[in-house]
């Protein structure tokens, strides 16, 4: 991952990466095929990691305990803190995003008892509206542009989530207007 956050996939050679990894190429060939299946599998195996975090907290955002929430997302993200900053940030994978945003909706649907597919064409958007703007507000975290503590983000998470997005903007400009 290191080579991979320096330089695309494509400029990244076997030898470079035997040699970062300290084992020789024979090696590699034994467990992968090239660059690009090892990249696969670590994405789909990231992927996995992923979806599991997610579907442990939208049926907590849901259930409405937040310090489910408190504990789990700051465990996972020091975890996987690199994965996240270059599949996210560095090499946006929209594979991953993709798949992330067809959990959060399936998690969703599962907890409240229906089919994505059978909702109201407005209650689809909405579902998009949602995975969206949280998948966006997570990279715009992870860029770090505008730096928030992990708890603080978590929290705003929630507040929109229970609130609605123009109420929670509402109050937040409210509160510091006081």
């Amino acid at each position: 991952m290191s080579l991979y956050e320096e330089k695309p996939l494509e400029k990244i050679s076997v030898k470079a990466l035997a040699e970062k990894a300290g084992i020789n190429r024979g090696t590699f060939y034994d467990h992968y095929l090239d660059i690009y299946d090892l990249y696969d599998r670590t994405l789909a195996a990231f992927t996995e990691d992923v979806i599991d975090i997610v579907k442990k907290l939208v049926g907590t955002f849901l259930s409405g305990d937040l310090s489910v929430v408190l504990e789990s997302y700051p465990a996972f993200y020091e975890s996987h803190k690199q994965m996240l900053q270059i599949f996210f940030v560095i090499r946006p994978s929209v594979r991953l995003q993709k798949a992330l945003q067809q959990q959060v909706k399936s998690s969703i649907c599962e907890n409240f008892g229906f089919a994505f597919d059978d909702m109201p064409v407005e209650g689809r958007y909405i579902m998009e509206y949602i995975t969206g703007g949280q998948l966006n507000l997570m990279t715009h975290w992870f860029v770090g542009q505008d730096p928030m503590d992990i708890e603080s983000l978590v929290r705003l998470i929630w507040q929109i989530n229970n609130s609605g997005p123009w109420p929670a903007l509402l109050k937040i400009l409210k509160e510091n207007q006081a």
